[in-house]
Formats: structure tokens, C-alpha cells, sequence
């Protein structure tokens, strides 16, 4: 569901000129309310709008490039719960760099998890996964939205971990995953097999195996 915390702000409000011509979104400065801000504690808050400020005028210096500056500016917002001004600072991440994975990710996360826009949150899991395909993170996000959020497709889970394994062998967390989605589900035979596959890693821990073994 959409978080009715999340603070709204005046659109295009950039101090720069040069800004306000290409990114319309939150005004980059706005936090969060002071009703959400007075929740925090105070240095914490200002600690926050320091590294605002810092990351803005990074941007003001080279307003597009790179756009990494721009999910920084996001997740500043988000830990106010500021999810409106975090959406907007990465969707101009992605406008600005069509090749950024992890805008397309953290949109589909923000998307998915807090704004209840389940079709947007599926493409944009979809994108990171096709611009990274050898990194987990998009495979294991876009499993845990269909597991977690988007119901409709709680039993395309595993589909997404093998595609997964299929460009990235023995990656712990994925083989991890997938074998507590089949638990899930029931799957006892696959379940098993892929905590044996776990265990047959040649980095774990002996506490990670202690409980996978209890498993």
C-alpha cells in the first residue's frame, strides 16, 4: 500500500537553472516534514541534511554525470521514509544514465515495497536484472517482491533464482533462497537439494553449516 507518511514538497524548485530544465521532481533540499524529522534524533538529522547538501552540490557542479550522485540524493530522502523525493531523485538517475542498475533496482524496491505500484516495480526489477545480469542483488529483490508483495506471482519465485544460478553458479544467497522458497512451498525434495548444494559450498561458515545441517 502507499505510506501516507511520506511528506510531499513543491515540484521544480532547483536553485539552479540548469537543473530546473531537465529534472522536475521533489525539490532537492526537502528532506522530509518536520513532523517526520522531529521522530529522529536531532544529530541524526542534521548529520542527514549535511550529506544533502554535500551531495547537492556535487550536482550542481555536473548535473548529469555521474548518476550515482543522484541515488545517493535518493537514499538520503528514503531514510526519512521520504518516499516520493527518493522516486523522483532515481528515476532522474535513470533518465540521465539508462545503463544504472541500481536505479532501475531501488525503483522497483521503492515501487513495490512502499508506493504499491506493482507493474512499475516488476519492470524496473526486470531492467536491473537485464543491465547486470552477473550480480545477485537484482535476481534476489525481484524473488523477494513476488514472494512477499506481488502475490499473483508467488510461484514464479523459483523461476527467477534458477534464472539466477544460471548466470551466476553457486551463488550462496540465491541457492539459499531457493531452498527456503521450495521449504516454503513444501518442496521437501528440492528443498533438500539445495541446502546440500549449500553445504558443498567451499566458503561457509560452521555456524552457517551448524544451522543449515539442523535444516
Amino acid at each position: 500500500a502507499i505510506s501516507t507518511s511520506s511528506p510531499s514538497a513543491p515540484s521544480n524548485l532547483s536553485s539552479s537553472p540548469q537543473l530546473t530544465k531537465k529534472y522536475k521532481g521533489q525539490v532537492m533540499n526537502f528532506l522530509a516534514s518536520e513532523e517526520t524529522l522531529s521522530k529522529y534524533p536531532s544529530e541524526f538529522v542534521e548529520k542527514n541534511k549535511a550529506r544533502l547538501a554535500t551531495i547537492i552540490e556535487y550536482i550542481k557542479g555536473d548535473p548529469e554525470n555521474p548518476s550515482d550522485y543522484w541515488i545517493d540524493l535518493g537514499l538520503v530522502k528514503k531514510t526519512f521514509d521520504n518516499f516520493i523525493g527518493a522516486r523522483d531523485a532515481w528515476e532522474y538517475a535513470k533518465l540521465i544514465n539508462p545503463q544504472n542498475a541500481v536505479a532501475y533496482y531501488n525503483l522497483g524496491n521503492i515501487y513495490g515495497m512502499y508506493l504499491g505500484d506493482f507493474k512499475l516495480a516488476d519492470k524496473n526489477f526486470v531492467q536491473a536484472i537485464q543491465l547486470n545480469p552477473y550480480s545477485d542483488y537484482g535476481y534476489l529483490g525481484l524473488a523477494e517482491f513476488y514472494k512477499n508483495f506481488y502475490k499473483d506471482n508467488y510461484d514464479l519465485v523459483d523461476e527467477v533464482l534458477l534464472r539466477g544460478l544460471q548466470s551466476i553458479p553457486n551463488d550462496p544467497n540465491l541457492i539459499l533462497n531457493l531452498a527456503f522458497y521450495y521449504k516454503e512451498i513444501n518442496d521437501k525434495e528440492n528443498a533438500i537439494l539445495y541446502f546440500e548444494k549449500f553445504l558443498k559450498l567451499p566458503d561457509i561458515t560452521g555456524e552457517q553449516q551448524g544451522l543449515i545441517e539442523a535444516e
